[in-house]
């Protein structure tokens, strides 16, 4: 409605530039004694006025040469030039701003047209409205989804899915979610080409079936559908449902990455880092793992943090690599808790401090990591940061031990030849506690 809106504006801002031209320009052109010439500039600046638009172009040179300040003879040469200078801006306007913006706009207009149902859209705050903007709860909109998607809007089917997938205003229903995200993917609509790709691979609805995913995650992402992309360069990077290729999964993996995926981002620092389908490039790797971390991807913050402590495509820097495994380890990361431990116990690009030390071994330890368990184990048995005490000594150091960790089993027969058996017995009871604890935390993750 707003395009015809514009549309009918400017016809009439034409035709009252016309009348004016119609009263004033042929003034001016009388005035001229070569008639061809006269008569040619009449029918291109009419033209131009109709379809070149530039209105207070027309509205001065009309008025201007109606009021009859320029139909002195002694100037018709100024004049001709005068009308040359407007004739080409004329054309510029409608051959470099006009028609270009008629095109875009009439391609969004189909664009919309194609995708929205009439009488039916999402308004600023994704809430669904009917064409009087009157909004319509979940119940309602399924209804007003359900006409619209059986008269076949792939916009209005790829919603309906959505609407069945999450039990949005329906029962939740996998099923009528496949059904109706096939009939949009079947239309070309990307989005859900995309979600049926992700049912099929989750086996939500269907039979898990990692080819029908590649199938539909290929025509999403033909269609430039991103998270399409970038699940089928993952498809391609591990082989499943496709022959590995890893040339395939960097074309794809780049494209998301350039859009600011951080996912995308830290898998290309990754095969980068491996030389995986290209040559080992760290300088390419830290480029990547320094977009994907500064958008907080613990991965790659961790990845960073160890090409820093190794001196790995940039000069070796502990306080960079401090930076970088503190933001990884506040995220939880196990392994970055671990580092920290240790350049703290060792004095790495800080200064030496056990308490630190500590801190971080505890919170690794506490997710079940292994070497954080030794770690704090031995911490607490030389008495480094705490009191010594060789019963929490042998709780973490058993549970190091328990998952194969030879340097735990090591320490567990030096630990022993200091402790009592009812020391022994109790601190057994505590690695128990600890285990189910640990047990319960990381099932709830």
């Amino acid at each position: 409605m707003l395009l015809i809106q514009k549309i009918l504006l400017l016809l009439m801002l034409a035709v009252a530039i016309l009348i004016l031209c119609v009263m004033g320009i042929p003034h001016l052109f009388n005035d001229i004694n070569n008639e061809s010439l006269a008569n040619l500039l009449k029918v291109v600046v009419f033209a131009l006025t109709i379809f070149g638009m530039s209105p207070l172009t027309w509205i001065v040179v009309a008025l201007y040469s109606w009021s009859g300040f320029v139909l002195k003879k002694k100037n018709h040469d100024k004049i001709v030039y005068a009308l040359i200078v407007i004739i080409i801006i004329g054309f510029i306007n409608t051959f470099i701003i006009i028609i270009p913006k008629y095109k875009k706009t009439k391609n969004e207009a189909l664009q919309q047209e194609e995708t929205m149902p009439k009488g039916f859209i999402l308004d600023e705050t994704q809430l669904y409205v009917d064409s009087n903007g009157v909004s319509l709860d979940s119940v309602e909109a399924v209804k007003w989804l359900t006409k619209e998607a059986q008269q076949g809007s792939a916009w209005a089917q790829n919603e309906l899915g959505f609407k069945y997938y999450n039990g949005k205003g329906v029962l939740q229903n996998y099923q009528e979610a496949i059904k109706w995200y096939t009939k949009a993917a079947e239309q070309g609509y990307a989005d859900a080409q995309f979600y049926l790709g992700m049912m099929y691979e989750m086996g939500e609805g269907v039979p898990q079936n990692s080819q029908e995913a590649v199938k539909w995650f290929t025509k999403g992402a033909n269609r430039e559908e991103s998270l399409s992309q970038l699940l089928l360069a993952e498809m391609y990077y591990t082989g499943k449902g496709i022959p590995q290729n890893y040339i395939e999964a960097i074309k794809l993996y780049t494209k998301t990455a350039e859009q600011g995926y951080a996912s995308a981002q830290h898998n290309l620092g990754m095969i980068y880092y491996n030389g995986e389908g290209v040559p080992q490039n760290y300088q390419e790797a830290i480029k990547w793992y320094t977009k994907a971390a500064e958008q907080e991807n613990r991965n790659a913050q961790w990845y960073l943090g160890v090409m820093y402590y190794n001196g790995e495509g940039v000069p070796q820097n502990f306080q960079e690599a401090i930076k970088w495994y503190t933001k990884a380890a506040e995220q939880g990361d196990p392994d970055a808790q671990v580092m920290l431990g240790c350049m703290y116990n060792q004095g790495e690009g800080v200064p030496q401090n056990y308490q630190e030390a500590i801190k971080w071994h505890t919170k690794a330890a506490e997710q079940g990591d292994p070497d954080a368990q030794l770690n704090l184990g031995v911490m607490y048995y030389n008495g480094e940061g705490v009191p010594q005490n060789y019963c929490n000594a042998y709780m973490w150091i058993s549970l190091s031990a328990s998952q194969g960790n030879k340097k735990g089993k090591e320490h567990m027969n030096a630990i022993r030849a200091v402790m009592t058996s009812e020391q022994i017995a109790k601190a057994q009871e505590e690695a128990m506690k600890m285990f189910e604890k640990i047990k319960l935390n990381n099932s709830q993750k």
